[in-house]
């Protein structure tokens, strides 16, 4: 595959997240299945992994203009 083809995506997690879980992470692949793929590879699916096959949004992002991609805060 091309390099020059690759994309980002925005992967976020639509069930209930718990406690040393991600809920979400950008990645840079070809595909949306690619990106998925790479998360569960290096973090497992295995029923202590943390990125099982959990219900997800994968969204392109598409640099076209300036703008924040992707901020976390966790109040407590």
């Amino acid at each position: 595959m091309d390099a020059k083809k690759l994309k980002i995506f925005h992967i976020v997690r639509n069930d209930r997240v718990g406690y040393d879980e991600y809920d979400s992470a950008v990645v840079v692949a070809h595909t949306k299945e690619e990106a998925v793929n790479m998360l569960q590879s290096k973090h497992g699916t295995a029923p202590h992994g943390t990125w099982r096959n959990y219900n997800v949004t994968v969204t392109e992002v598409i640099p076209d203009s300036p703008r924040i991609v992707i901020e976390s805060f966790n109040a407590g």
